[in-house]
């Protein structure tokens, strides 16, 4: 499985620094001043490839890897998303509705996945009104293709608490189910 991380340079260096020593041979792509650009950038670095897709402002929990390796063995076709702002329902994993897919902190892709999505990029009817919306294009993919995903609680990474560089987001976006020793 490929991990690639979607990095603004000269930001999040600590938390960058604990990604590159968990996946020492992840794909880093740098933003280049044009945020949904590097996304795309982003969907064609995974391609046809199972990839684990990284924001570069998450921490990890203890034993992340082993974690997602056993959640993505038992369902390698599935887009799995390892953050959430939900209280937790049921431990483990949800299927939910595309309809319901919010924040890319960190998520799976499954063979072919990314490509599509790049290729559905194209031409999103809705990129001039949210030119920094990952989540919006994944979660339109997802209701145009009918595909549901699976949602992993407890949150097996947090958001950190910084100011976002793609524009007015709340710095709270937290997830209240992340535990570092889980």
């Amino acid at each position: 499985m490929k991990a690639v991380i979607q990095h603004v340079p000269g930001k999040r260096h600590m938390t960058m620094a604990g990604l590159l020593e968990a996946f020492p041979d992840a794909q880093v792509i740098n933003c280049d001043g044009r945020p949904m650009t590097t996304f795309y950038r982003c969907l064609l670095a995974a391609g046809e490839t199972a990839s684990l897709m990284f924001e570069d402002d998450v921490t990890l929990c203890r034993g992340f890897k082993e974690k997602v390796s056993a959640v993505v063995e038992d369902n390698p076709g599935r887009l799995i998303t390892f953050f959430s702002l939900r209280t937790m329902g049921v431990e483990g994993l949800t299927e939910l509705p595309g309809s319901s897919y919010l924040m890319n902190q960190c998520y799976y892709l499954p063979p072919g996945m990314a490509a599509g999505i790049a290729e559905y990029l194209k031409t999103w009817p809705r990129i001039k009104e949210h030119p920094t919306g990952f989540d919006l294009v994944i979660r339109d993919y997802l209701v145009h293709t009918k595909t549901k995903y699976l949602l992993h609680e407890p949150s097996l990474v947090q958001h950190d608490m910084v100011r976002s560089e793609l524009g007015k987001r709340a710095t709270r976006r937290q997830s209240p189910t992340f535990r570092y020793d889980q």
